[in-house]
């Protein structure tokens, strides 16, 4: 992947939010003006799954060197291996290693940020989209919700809470006032996100839910339209439910996981304790400070003693010295005890 050049694209992607200084959407005068448009909002094709034809989500680097989206390459494997018991790249078609083509999934660190920053940017310019028809500004409806529709096609970050209050662009047109001919306008809208995976179970500034301003706008709008709203807020509602549970699920992983990697490392950390604190012999030291060959002289210094984990071992010729210093030393311990137990007993 050239990686400098998706870097370039990113940063002519600053003057995106630029072009949207007056805040509004009119109308297209063309359809080539159109297509500029969503050509301007759309991903470097570095960052857009080979397979999916989508703009990453987890992408990650297969054995063939190329990178696609996590799920997307696991169910190409597994639908490889049914058919034809051969792997092949979707990418150059030639084949895979069967073992290693599941295993070596790495994660692509930096086309995962480059990818996240792309969509963080188009979140910004459709925060102020729908910031605009929320504050019912000059024209915008005028292009009748295409250049916001462009924006979540295109794979905008809608968890964004870039409008006032906190709220999201969802949570805005869901608040916005629509005159009654353009009320369909937003009812597609609405439902344009719900196709596109919008998150509504966040809460703004004012702890607002997107269940409850659903319900608010339910109670608000015509009789007439009544009834497609009311389907919208059950699928908003039974959305936010499932948004919740999955949330705690993934907490409740994501701690038992943690505490998991606390306790291995607890186990680690006593383990390497009590190997430093045996000698060869299987005796405890109860000086706690380990074995001599693992530093440098008799008295290591303070700093020697907190990183002597990370000195070297002493050469094989300086150890045997060491250790026979040693013997001869415990030796004489010995003698001297010997003989001031046996004064001590004969006066």
């Amino acid at each position: 992947r050239n990686i400098p050049a998706i870097a370039m694209v990113l940063s002519d992607m600053d003057g995106v939010s630029s072009n949207v200084s007056h805040h509004s959407n009119p109308s297209f005068p063309n359809k080539e003006a159109a297509q500029k448009y969503l050509s301007s909002i759309s991903a470097p094709r570095d960052l857009i799954c080979p397979i999916t034809q989508e703009i990453y989500n987890n992408p990650v680097v297969a054995s063939d060197g190329n990178t696609y989206e996590k799920q997307a390459i696991k169910t190409w494997f597994d639908a490889q291996r049914n058919s034809t018991g051969s792997i092949r790249s979707p990418v150059t078609n030639a084949y895979m290693d069967l073992d290693a083509a599941g295993t070596m999934l790495v994660e692509n660190k930096a086309v995962s940020s480059m990818a996240r920053s792309h969509k963080e940017k188009l979140g910004e310019e459709l925060c102020l989209r729908c910031q605009a028809v929320c504050d019912n500004a000059p024209d915008a409806l005028g292009d009748e919700g295409f250049r916001i529709k462009g924006l979540v096609e295109a794979g905008a970050d809608l968890s964004l809470k870039g409008c006032e209050g906190g709220n999201t662009a969802f949570m805005c047109l869901l608040q916005s006032r629509f005159a009654p001919d353009k009320e369909k306008i937003r009812f597609d809208l609405l439902n344009y996100f719900m196709v596109h995976s919008v998150h509504v179970s966040l809460i703004n500034d004012d702890g607002y839910s997107c269940v409850e301003l659903a319900e608010e706008l339910l109670s608000s709008t015509d009789r007439s339209i009544n009834i497609p709203y009311h389907h919208l807020v059950q699928q908003i509602s039974q959305r936010s439910k499932l948004e919740i549970q999955r949330n705690k699920a993934q907490s409740e992983a994501r701690n038992e996981y943690n505490n998991e990697q606390r306790e291995r490392q607890r186990v680690l950390a006593d383990n390497a304790r009590n190997r430093d604190e045996t000698d060869e012999s299987g005796i405890v030291n109860a000086d706690g400070l380990g074995r001599m060959e693992n530093g440098w002289g008799y008295f290591p210094s303070l700093p020697t003693l907190l990183i002597q984990g990370n000195v070297p071992a002493p050469p094989a010729s300086f150890a045997d010295e060491e250790m026979k210093e040693k013997k001869r030393l415990a030796y004489i311990l010995r003698f001297t005890t010997l003989v001031v137990a046996l004064f001590w007993f004969l006066c």
